[in-house]
């Protein structure tokens, strides 16, 4: 998986099977960026990076690119809303972004990149908007997380409809990942529930963890845990038999 390093800015490819970094040289970065992260193939990453200091609305931008193994950047066409803290999942040879912070507010339209056409479209609106999402894909539909309305949306990519589950999760920055058919939400007061994907209207309390802090930009499962990226730039490790939370440091 990747992070971001500071000064410099820079980013780490991280080994999850032994914790050891190698450093890529992406010249684009710079001390403030933050970077959105979706993998689309063994050989390229999808990126989003934007200013995350930036407390002028009218100067929100951001850019979008690909990464590959060698640290070559190759840019791709201007979204069609220009916005911050988004969450890219990729699924159908597709990348498609929800929410985000526009100079408007809250982006309630979500967009897609159609990887073989190099083009964006625009897809469903969203009843609300979110920020700091997180998600995944399964059987052509998105389940992801940051909504205003503190649910869970479930996006089928093939009718273009949302389904909306589960109000009132309590706090922000929720973590939510699969495993298997199950999927699991960590919520930001460190509340975790379990959920059937097949079926969404099943959950049950799983348990309760050490907290966190921080918007997650990225998640990955490997073997018996679950590792995600906190404020950009710190690892975490969520172990699902011990439902414990630690901050690992990288060799």
């Amino acid at each position: 998986m990747y992070l971001l390093k500071d000064k410099p800015r820079s980013l780490l490819r991280v080994n999850l099977n032994d914790l050891k970094s190698s450093k890529m040289e992406i010249q684009v970065l710079n001390e403030n960026d933050a970077l959105a992260i979706a993998k689309i193939s063994d050989n390229a990453l999808f990126c989003t990076l934007w200013d995350d200091k930036v407390y002028h609305y009218s100067s929100y931008t951001s850019t979008s690119f690909l990464i590959y193994p060698d640290c070559r950047i190759s840019y791709i066409p201007d979204r069609l809303f220009s916005c911050i803290r988004v969450c890219p999942i990729f699924c159908n040879d597709e990348v498609y972004v929800f929410g985000g912070q526009t100079s408007n507010g809250l982006l309630l339209t979500p967009e897609k990149y159609i990887i073989s056409e190099n083009k964006w479209k625009q897809i469903r609106k969203m009843s609300c908007g979110a920020n700091y999402c997180n998600g995944f894909s399964y059987k052509n539909q998105i389940f992801f997380t940051g909504s205003e309305h503190k649910s869970i949306y479930i996006y089928n990519v093939l009718l273009d409809t949302y389904k909306e589950i589960h109000a009132n999760l309590s706090g922000s920055g929720k973590i939510l990942f699969l495993k298997n058919t199950v999927f699991y939400v960590i919520e930001s007061s460190s509340n975790i529930f379990e959920i059937s994907a097949d079926d969404p209207n099943k959950f049950k309390f799983f348990g309760k963890i050490s907290s966190f802090w921080g918007p997650i930009s990225q998640i990955v499962q490997f073997k018996d845990s679950v590792y995600f990226i906190s404020s950009y730039t710190s690892l975490y490790k969520f172990n699902l038999v011990q439902r414990s939370i630690e901050k690992l440091n990288l060799s």
